[in-house]
């Protein structure tokens, strides 16, 4: 089991949503409508919210940094299912849909003392 904090960071905030409810849907040529077949419910969605803390010599340095660090993140967007925790909270089986930045105030980037900082969002389903 890999700890959240490993991948993402020490500043995260993780939230279990509901339950997934899977559906397929069929039609025919020439009839109206089409109907729904439900096939129940599998995993349930989850949310993280984090912020990547980088410092340089320079602005531009830090800024580098952290993108070097957000782009570490995607590159668990192709992993494969696997179990991971953070603060209690198990997630068996998760896989990450969406990892993206969050802009504060309109800006992507943050200037902090001596460095930078940038928020994200990662979303994604445990599959068990």
């Amino acid at each position: 089991m890999v700890n959240l904090t490993s991948i993402f960071g020490p500043y995260l905030t993780v939230t279990k949503g509901g339950r997934i409810v899977q559906r397929r849907y069929t039609g025919w040529p020439g009839g109206d409508g089409v109907t729904a077949m439900h096939l129940g419910a599998r995993g349930y969605s989850f949310t993280i919210r984090g912020r990547i803390a980088a410092s340089g010599a320079t602005y531009a340095i830090a800024r580098a940094a952290c993108d070097a660090a957000f782009g570490a993140m995607q590159n668990y967007l192709w992993s494969e299912p696997a179990d991971y925790y953070h603060e209690g909270l198990t997630l068996l089986g998760a896989v990450f849909d969406r990892i993206e930045p969050v802009p504060i105030d309109g800006r992507q980037y943050l200037p902090v003392s001596g460095g930078c900082a940038m928020h994200f969002e990662v979303s994604g389903r445990a599959l068990r």
